[in-house]
């Protein structure tokens, strides 16, 4: 394999458990070398480690060759998010490799953009689904140049924001009822699940990303905590 560098993706944030490895080139250019979905039952710590092993055997690589972790900081599973960081920590421990987070409501959010980017909205809301009655809020608001800034992640325990707000898309994950939500004609909605894969594609754009190269940094590395989650 004749890439400069390889990243590991791993998403244990929700009951679908993916992960990837990523290629970067000379030029920057990152894409997909494996994509796979390992577990939707919510036993991570199992069945993560085999999977991994598995195909990393099939392209013929090993750790060493990988050069950056990266998993999603939060919001979602508090179990998942510190059984993907305990995981990382352990592989990167012998080579010393950096491991990446980043907000998987940013990165659900610039998925959701990229695919349509003449999007009329003025703001995209990100909905991550914590408890009946509690969701994360990641919000991006347009800019004058028609790109979006990602303004961060907020609990709420209602959708009265949405009475006030500019033209929007509302975009949900997989546990939100649409149903649940009010309707407003200047609102759309759509969905955009988190995956491994888009986590390492766009790590290169993202606001929330955050960089850990050794050990004594390591020990600071803890998920979000927005409050109970389960798979």
């Amino acid at each position: 394999m004749n890439s400069s560098e390889y990243w590991l993706s791993i998403d244990l944030s929700s009951r679908i458990g993916t992960l990837a490895l990523l290629s970067k080139d000379s030029s920057g250019l990152v894409k997909s070398v494996f994509s796979n979905k390992f577990t939707e039952s919510g036993d991570h710590s199992e069945t993560f480690i085999p999977k991994l092993e598995f195909l990393l055997n099939q392209h013929q690589m090993r750790v060493k060759d990988i050069s950056r972790y990266i998993t999603c900081s939060g919001p979602g599973s508090f179990t998942g998010l510190r059984i993907a960081l305990a995981t990382l920590k352990a592989l990167a421990y012998p080579y010393q490799t950096p491991i990446d987070t980043v907000s998987g409501s940013e990165v659900r959010g610039l998925s959701w953009i990229s695919k349509n980017p003449l999007t009329h909205s003025n703001s995209i809301y990100v909905v991550t689904l914590i408890t009946a009655d509690k969701f994360v809020l990641g919000e991006f608001k347009k800019g004058s140049t028609s790109s979006f800034e990602f303004l961060g992640d907020k609990t709420l325990n209602d959708w009265s924001f949405l009475k006030n707000a500019p033209p929007s898309t509302l975009i949900l994950d997989e546990k939100t009822n649409p149903n649940l939500i009010p309707q407003h004609p200047h609102i759309s909605v759509a969905n955009e699940p988190l995956h491994a894969e888009t986590l390492g594609r766009f790590l290169p754009l993202s606001q929330s990303r955050t960089s850990y190269s050794s050990i004594e940094e390591w020990v600071q590395i803890s998920p979000e905590y927005f409050g109970t989650s389960k798979f």
